[in-house]
């Protein structure tokens, strides 16, 4: 196997782990009461949950997808966390709640928005410059400047 072939099939095996981890926690039976309101403890745990699988998925989908890979894995993990909480009103002392769709969706996007951000290549080569001056009425003269090459050129 490549180095690519393994990379992929460890960042796989990473997001079907999250995946399983989230639909277990997400659909456990709990013994108490669930929180409502403003500031309840689970939501940066959804938060954070779903940001680390929006960072698997976004990996996962970069040996496979090209461009569209952040569209898709916001599709994903929006499609999973909504599927969640529409089981979750089935399991005792659990309900739907469409504000934990929207804390899931919002964090698989700032984990995909963070790794497009910190992945972006950086450009570290200067690039050469093609400075031209070009004449203006009344013998003006108005440098322009191209990203081609160092090269001066003066028209008289």
């Amino acid at each position: 196997m490549q180095k690519d072939q393994y990379k992929f099939l460890l960042s796989l095996s990473l997001t079907l782990v999250e995946t399983l981890l989230i639909l277990h926690f997400s659909l456990s039976p709990t013994f108490e009461p669930a929180d409502v309101g403003p500031g309840r403890k689970g939501d940066m745990e959804h938060f954070t949950a779903y940001l680390l699988y929006g960072i698997l998925l976004e990996r996962t989908m970069n040996f496979r997808m090209g461009k569209r890979r952040f569209i898709i894995a916001l599709a994903c993990a929006s499609i999973l966390g909504g599927i969640t909480e529409i089981l979750q009103g089935y399991i005792p002392y659990r309900f739907s709640d469409p504000l934990d769709w929207v804390i899931d969706t919002g964090g698989a996007a700032t984990g995909i928005l963070l790794l497009f951000a910190v992945s972006r290549p950086q450009n570290t080569q200067k690039r050469p410059y093609h400075y031209k001056f070009q004449e203006l009425p009344h013998n003006l003269y108005l440098l322009s400047l191209h990203d081609n090459f160092l090269n001066i050129d003066t028209q008289t």
